[in-house]
């Protein structure tokens, strides 16, 4: 469950920073 909540959380943050998009995430 912690790791599925801190990959939906990760994928949050990357959508939000748009600018960056780091691809190795």
């Amino acid at each position: 469950v912690l790791k599925y909540m801190g990959a939906d959380a990760l994928k949050r943050i990357v959508e939000n920073a748009e600018p960056y998009t780091p691809s190795e995430l």
